[in-house]
């Protein structure tokens, strides 16, 4: 009988594995509901220390709006 085929990682996850992770942010919030659907849904992060007001970066992953997952783009 043949081995099963290795799993690949995907690139998205491979990018994840190797960029270094911001320490000077953190989550503050996850999941938080912002139409009727249940993906729509967005994490909320803050720096650690702000040193004033600051502006707000909204990032809108890929996916074509009907495929893949915030928890994807961890490594953003």
């Amino acid at each position: 009988m043949p081995a099963p085929p290795a799993l690949k990682p995907s690139p998205l996850a491979l990018l994840d594995a190797i960029v270094l992770k911001d320490g000077g942010t953190r989550r503050v919030a996850s999941g938080l509901s912002y139409g009727p659907h249940p993906r729509h849904v967005l994490d909320l992060y803050a720096p650690v220390r702000p040193a004033g007001p600051l502006p707000l970066l909204f990032f809108v992953y890929g996916g074509g709006w009907n495929s893949g997952r915030r928890q994807e783009y961890a490594a953003v």
